[in-house]
């Protein structure tokens, strides 16, 4: 589904000379080594995520950055970063689905495109709808799937909130994808899948960023079969000294239900008069939190209904490759336990285990329950769902303080 000018007159926020030029201060701190080279790509390119080494992030690049698993993102240490006109740059995402990172020694020039987009729905039976780095697959419509024809949606996966856990976008995430599935009409079974979650990138760099091109992290579009199965938009983070340039920067959500994501600029100068959705940029700190504190909250899933959760899930909600399969008896439904391991969560908070159907879409949560002993700095925490027969679920858990 395309989008009409109206449409992106009505959603953008129009970056014009609204926004005085501010003295300049001392260029920001960024912790790149810059061990990943110049990249500066002469004709359009996927980054292949994939190829990604495993290891602590700010260990040294080869060029294809590092995966951390403890921070969940693809970190790339440049020196300096150019997309010239008419180059494009898309991703092909790590096994993880993890964001993308890019600490930048020098300047960065977007004249080009760089894409996080989700992909789209489409009419017919599929598998999950690829996201952008960051975000959330699309609802599955799998021809293979028994119960599609006799039940009429399957879950598009992630929280089903807007790209960005927070305004701050520390940590960094994506969109929830949209919903798929099938319905039974004139003795036929029609199927469609949802649209892929926008991705997630922080941009850091210690000087300039100028961007006359686009940069984009939109959830894709829903096939237009029923309402919200556009995916979330994605997140956007720009950290530099000054952010300039007349290009276009977005998250939108997707058609046929999406929300917009969220787009934050850091800047000490900005002289940026392109399209941005909702942006009002704010000052950096000298040295920029590229991730959450130490003492930043922080949950996990420990297990599922007895089973050991591993430590870097990949979520591929699927009958034969899930990350935990449970023992529950397949002809009945199950009330499984979820056990969940909470650091600097303030025991005041609500902690909830949120699961998604891939059968029908639909959505099981419970209320967790703190076990006896815990602290701000380490508590455990227990929840049981009672989940359908037979089934593949997604389960996210989250504290907040309310």
């Amino acid at each position: 589904m395309s989008r009409s000018p109206l449409f992106k007159l009505l959603l953008s926020v129009l970056l014009a000379c609204m926004f005085c030029a501010v003295p300049a201060v001392a260029a920001l701190t960024i912790p790149s080594d810059g061990s990943d080279g110049v990249f500066n790509p002469t004709a359009s390119c996927v980054v292949d995520l994939s190829t990604a080494a495993t290891g602590v992030w700010s260990t040294p690049g080869s060029g294809h950055g590092v995966y951390d698993v403890a921070k969940w993102a693809v970190t790339f240490k440049y020196k300096s970063v150019n997309i010239p006109a008419g180059v494009t740059v898309t991703f092909k995402n790590h096994a993880s689905r993890a964001p993308v990172v890019w600490l930048v020694q020098g300047d960065v020039t977007i004249a080009g495109t760089v894409s996080l987009n989700g992909g789209d729905g489409i009419n017919g039976p599929a598998g999950l709808t690829a996201p952008g780095p960051g975000g959330f697959p699309g609802g599955t419509a799998d021809s293979n799937d028994p119960y599609l024809g006799t039940t009429p949606r399957s879950a598009g996966l992630g929280y089903p909130t807007a790209g960005g856990a927070n305004n701050s976008q520390i940590p960094l995430i994506g969109g929830s994808g949209g919903i798929g599935g099938s319905v039974y009409e004139n003795y036929s079974t029609k199927y469609w899948s949802g649209g892929g979650g926008g991705g997630a990138i922080l941009i850091a760099s210690t000087g300039k960023i100028t961007l006359s091109g686009t940069l984009s992290a939109n959830g894709g579009n829903g096939y237009l079969t029923g309402d919200y199965v556009g995916a979330n938009g994605g997140s956007i983070r720009l950290v530099g000294d000054t952010i300039d340039g007349s290009g276009t920067v977005s998250a939108y959500g997707g058609g046929r239900g999406g929300s917009n994501g969220r787009i934050r600029f850091e800047t000490n100068t900005i002289t940026f008069t392109g399209i941005a959705v909702g942006v009002t940029p704010v000052k950096p700190q000298a040295t920029p939190a590229i991730w959450p504190a130490a003492t930043a909250p922080g949950i996990r899933i420990l297990s599922i209904g007895g089973q050991t959760v591993p430590a870097d899930p990949t979520d591929t909600f699927t009958y034969y490759t899930a990350d935990v399969q449970t023992a529950q008896d397949p002809t009945q439904s199950a009330a499984v336990p979820v056990v969940i391991q909470a650091t600097n969560v303030p025991l005041t908070w609500k902690v909830v285990v949120h699961a998604v159907s891939r059968i029908d879409g639909k959505i099981y949560e419970a209320t967790a329950t703190m076990q006896a002993g815990g602290t701000l700095a380490s508590s455990t925490w227990s929840a049981t769902l009672t989940l359908p027969v037979t089934n593949v679920v997604s389960v996210i858990a989250r504290a907040s303080a309310s």
